[in-house]
């Protein structure tokens, strides 16, 4: 939405949400600033091409943190399998010990 943005001109009418799905009508100005939230209910203004970086950096920080977590579950399922494999094996052998008590 902020780069499109760059490219609108003064005046153009915009929407812009204010929660619970409500909207306001309102006018764009000149594109000097953008108020950027940067965490702890905490927002800083930065220039567009600024918070465009900003913002590019976070996502980055994002995909990598979701492709460690991906690999940490990989990791996971795979020991899991690993020790069901155990369990089924005990599970069998205490079967077959149990089968000859009864004979």
């Amino acid at each position: 939405a902020l780069k499109a943005l760059r490219d609108v001109e003064e005046g153009t009418p915009i929407l812009i949400p204010i929660g619970g799905g409500t909207y306001i009508d309102a006018r764009i100005k000149a594109l000097k600033r953008v108020i950027v939230g940067v965490g702890a209910d905490v927002s800083v203004e930065m220039k567009p091409e600024k918070a465009l970086e900003d913002l590019s950096n976070r996502l980055e920080e994002v995909e990598r943190a979701s492709r460690a977590v991906e690999q940490q579950l990989e990791q996971l399922l795979t020991q899991m399998e690993i020790h069901q494999e155990g369990i089924s094996r005990l599970a069998a052998e205490l079967r077959g010990r149990a089968g000859v008590r009864e004979a």
